[in-house]
Order: C-alpha cells, then sequence, then structure tokens
C-alpha cells in the first residue's frame, strides 16, 4: 500500500520513511487481522514486530526491485510469506525468545538470521539466492523434524532439540546440534579479542579469548551487529579508554559483550535484559570465563534504577534493534556520562539516518556509521 494509505487501512501504529516500513502492534488489514497487505513500491526495508495475530504477511504488491531487508520479531502465529519480485533475493532477521511455528516463504531468499530457543542460525546462499525457503517449527509434525521434506528449495528444522537444514542440490546440509557447534569456529575480532567454543583451543593462546558456546541468547560473535560492537571495545581497548571503567551493556543477551568487555580491561560491567533467558545464559557466560560476580552484575532494566547506584558510565553498550533504540533514545543516552563513549548497534542500513538523529537530539556527538553486510554500527561521545 502507498504511505497514504496505511491510516486509511487501519494501521495507525506504523511509520514510513519511503524506502523503510516500521510496523508495530495489530498491523493485520485483511482477513480479520490475520492477513497484512503492503503496496509500497520503494520498499527496501520492513521492520514488523508485536503482532499476536498475524497470520500472512503479502508483499507481492511491492513492485521489482533488486534486494528486500525483512526484520520480524515476535509474531508468533506467522505461518506464510509472500515476497515481491526481487532480482538479488530477500534477507531474513527473524527473532523469537521461543520456538516460532512453521514459516513458508515463496520467493527469493539469500540470507536467513534466525534467533530461537537454541541459539542463533544464519544461512547465506553461496551463489545467489533460494527460490522459496520452508521453516519447520513447533508446528511440525515429528517426522518432519527427523527427516524434512524437500518441498523447498531450501528447507530448515528449528526446534528446542534439533536443528537440520538441507537443500534440494545438497549444497548445504547441518543435522543436529553436534554438527552445528562443529562448525562455530574461533573468531578473530579487532587486534586482541578471540571468541573461542569451548571445544576448541585457543588459536593465540596469549590473546585475549573469550570463551563463549551458541546458547539460549542471541549473541555469539557471528552476526555483523555483535562482531562491529566487539572491534569497537577491541579499539577501546587499545587507546585505554577501556582501563578500570564502568561499562553498561543494555539488552545483554548472551552477556558477550560485557564480558568482551571486562577481560579487555574494564574495571566493572552492568548488563540489563528483559529476557530472563538472556540474564541466566550471561551468568553461565561469565562463569566459563572466570567472571566474578562482582565485577558483572546482571538485573533487569528496573532494576538498575531502584538499586541507588551511579547510572552514568563512560561506557554504553545498546546491541539491540533499531525501534527501541530511537523509542529509548533519551533513556539510554541519559547513561552516558560527561566524555563518555555510546555504541549501538542491531540497525539496518536503511534505518540509520533516524537511530543518528534521535541520538543528536539528546546532545550526543556521533560518528560516521560503520557498515557491514547491511548493518550498522554508530557510535559517539558525549561532550564534557
Amino acid at each position: 500500500m502507498q504511505r497514504n494509505q496505511l491510516a486509511d487501512a487501519g494501521i495507525g501504529l506504523g511509520e514510513t520513511l519511503g524506502q523503510v516500513v516500521a510496523l508495530h502492534g495489530p498491523t493485520g488489514n485483511a482477513d480479520q487481522g490475520r492477513r497484512l497487505v503492503l503496496n509500497e513500491l520503494r520498499l527496501r526495508a520492513l521492520d514488523l514486530h508485536d503482532d499476536p495475530a498475524l497470520e500472512v504477511l503479502d508483499l507481492r504488491g511491492c513492485g521489482r526491485q533488486h534486494y528486500l531487508h525483512l526484520q520480524l520479531d515476535r509474531l508468533p502465529h506467522l505461518r506464510e510469506i509472500y515476497l515481491p519480485c526481487l532480482a538479488e533475493g530477500a534477507i531474513l532477521h527473524l527473532f523469537n525468545l521461543d520456538v516460532p511455528a512453521s514459516l513458508t516463504v515463496h520467493g527469493r531468499v539469500r540470507e536467513i538470521d534466525a534467533d530461537w530457543q537454541k541459539g542463533t542460525l544464519r544461512l547465506t546462499h553461496r551463489q545467489r539466492s533460494w527460490e522459496g525457503v520452508q521453516l519447520l517449527g513447533h508446528d511440525a509434525k515429528p517426522d518432519d523434524l527427523v527427516d524434512p521434506p524437500l518441498a523447498f528449495p531450501l528447507n530448515v528444522v528449528l526446534s528446542s532439540e534439533l536443528l537440520q537444514a538441507a537443500t534440494m542440490d545438497g549444497a548445504l546440509c547441518l543435522s543436529g546440534q553436534g554438527e552445528w557447534m562443529d562448525g562455530f569456529q574461533p573468531l578473530r575480532m579487532g587486534q586482541r579479542l578471540w571468541i573461542v567454543p569451548s571445544w576448541h583451543q585457543p588459536p593465540d593462546p596469549d590473546a585475549v579469548n573469550l570463551h563463549l558456546d551458541p546458547g539460549l541468547a542471541f549473541g555469539t560473535g557471528t552476526h555483523p551487529t555483535t562482531a562491529l560492537c566487539l572491534e569497537w571495545l577491541d579499539g577501546l581497548s587499545l587507546t585505554g579508554e577501556l582501563d578500570e571503567r564502568a561499562v553498561l551493556d543494555i539488552g545483554c543477551g548472551s552477556g558477550i559483550l560485557a564480558i568482551a568487555a571486562l577481560k579487555l580491561g574494564a574495571g566493572q560491567a552492568i548488563g540489563t535484559d528483559i529476557d530472563p533467558q538472556a540474564l541466566q545464559a550471561s551468568r553461565d557466560n561469565a562463569a566459563r570465563n572466570a567472571i566474578a560476580d562482582e565485577d558483572l552484575r546482571l538485573c533487569y532494566p528496573e532494576e538498575l534504577a531502584e538499586s541507588g547506584t551511579a547510572t552514568t558510565f563512560p561506557v554504553v553498550i545498546a546491541n539491540i534493534l533499531a525501534g527501541p533504540l530511537i523509542d529509548m533514545a533519551a533513556t539510554v543516552a541519559g547513561h552516558v556520562a560527561p566524555a563518555g563513549r555510546l555504541v549501538l548497534s542491531g540497525i539496518l542500513e536503511s534505518q540509520a539516518g533516524e537511530v543518528l538523529e534521535a541520538y543528536r537530539e539528546q546532545g550526543l556527538v556521533m560518528d560516521e556509521p560503520e557498515i557491514r553486510e547491511g548493518w550498522v554500527r554508530l557510535s559517539g561521545q558525549r561532550p564534557i
């Protein structure tokens, strides 16, 4: 639908920025709210979240274009996506706290990022794209979880116990948690920092090695947003700007960023998250890295305000999503101490301008964006 038709269709909670559409809450405009049909011819990115009723997303009226970013979060009943005609394919970013329902994507897909109960999955087509994708979730039949039918070019099983992915041409085949873990290799982040799974020896024993396995919360270092933040922290440590500083990690997920900051020289870190699974994953990862409880405090956001401790910090990290970053700009920026440093990520390239402006309005001096694979890191500093 065109920009001026959004309100007429009953979609009052979203905002459209030409090439970007962000919608939240009940958004369906057909089939009693179960279907959302968009005909936005200039659509390049769609951020859609928090709709408990939506079952079908129909974008076939959005015209021919090269690519499309879809960022979908907390859509528990979404079962079908119809993509427009895409020369390069869609890039799907799926965020769920629990195992999602089965989802069929009709159209060309070149990349999938999925965050579900057992960790994260990232698949990128080696050459161009898949012409249709089937994700089998909690409502799949038991036989499907063992031997997924190759009804689509890419078939993926997401369950609480099993990851499977298979393609018709055999170009990709992962089956079982063990083989997935075997594919998770040590990653170098910047000059000093390595992310090392527990079943690998550190490539450089003298480096700063953070031990982390795929688990219950988002953040293993493989996603560009996490990698960009880790490299930023590594850079701060090289200039001495992290030494003995206090760090606040908003939306800590697996705890990877707060733990990395401590191992790189920070004096203390606080991680906040609204998800109890994330806080538990952070505790487990801190213990795995011999981080003392007094060095890393983990809590819900409201507990930080109630604790009576300092609420401004020399270093603040928020690797979440563009929508919450904009909505929480005053709160996040308010935690940055005078001369303090801020890093933001979880932002699509098409969303960076609005996030940047939101934090400039809070008095922060923002740096030029750092872009990787369509994702953006924003950093800045509060003047003295």
